[in-house]
């Protein structure tokens, strides 16, 4: 399922909206918002290409 890139993104692109609306509601600052985004989206894009290269 996730050897598609398609998809990968798909995924990837999804936890990214979701660590900002998570960040939005937890009233963090624009660093904070930032760096909790980019860890969540790096995270997952990792475990992604994990399970794409399984």
């Amino acid at each position: 399922m996730f050897k598609n890139r398609n998809i990968q993104g798909i995924f990837v692109g999804f936890t990214a909206g979701l660590s900002i609306l998570l960040t939005r509601s937890l009233n963090l600052n624009l660093i904070m918002s930032a760096l909790v985004t980019a860890l969540l989206v790096y995270i997952v894009s990792k475990i992604v290409v994990y399970l794409g290269n399984k």
